[in-house]
């Protein structure tokens, strides 16, 4: 596939009814660059429409994080 090929295909925003509310608990999974964070759960704070993320703080660490959801 080429790059053109490939922004063409960007990924659909979650839908505004499949969005995850704030004060859900959600894991962590299939991250790549943070392994270790893989399995561990957290909050969600909110919903950040403009990046299609979701800022995350997690329990225990109190760590927090700017995660895509699962497509």
């Amino acid at each position: 596939m080429n790059k053109q090929d490939d922004s063409s295909q960007r990924r659909q925003r979650v839908p505004v009814l499949a969005r995850l509310k704030p004060n859900t608990d959600a894991t962590v999974q299939n991250l790549v660059e943070r392994p270790e964070l893989n399995g561990l759960s957290g909050r969600v704070l909110r919903y950040v429409a403009d990046k299609d993320q979701y800022v995350i703080r997690l329990h225990y660490t109190g760590l927090t994080l700017l995660l895509r959801p699962v497509s």
